[in-house]
């Protein structure tokens, strides 16, 4: 989320055919400290942000099977959209582990 006393930017290529990624980081405005900032963060969408927030609320009493995360979202269990959001934050926000083919999801 937002942090307040931090100046967040990306750097994107202009020219995606060469070998370059985009970046993101984070300044410190008090101490002018440069840090990493994971870019799927740092380019989230409001949608995504409230999706997220919702998700770790959910997960902060217990953890969740991916259908009981979905189920709760007022999602379907095909939501592919949703499926992908769930999968392009695992390690981020939350960890997912398989037992018995089912998709068990913890808070970081």
């Amino acid at each position: 989320g937002e942090q307040s006393g931090y100046l967040h930017f990306t750097l994107s290529p202009e020219k995606y055919r060469l070998p370059v990624q985009e970046t993101s980081y984070s300044i410190n405005t008090q101490t002018l400290a440069l840090e990493p900032l994971d870019t799927d963060i740092a380019l989230m969408s409001e949608h995504e942000k409230e999706s997220m927030e919702k998700v770790k609320e959910l997960l902060q009493s217990k953890e969740l099977t991916q259908g009981e995360i979905l189920t709760a979202l007022g999602k379907s269990k095909a939501d592919k959209t949703m499926l992908n959001f769930l999968e392009k934050f695992d390690g981020k926000f939350w960890n997912v582990t398989k037992k018995a083919n089912r998709k068990i999801y913890n808070i970081l």
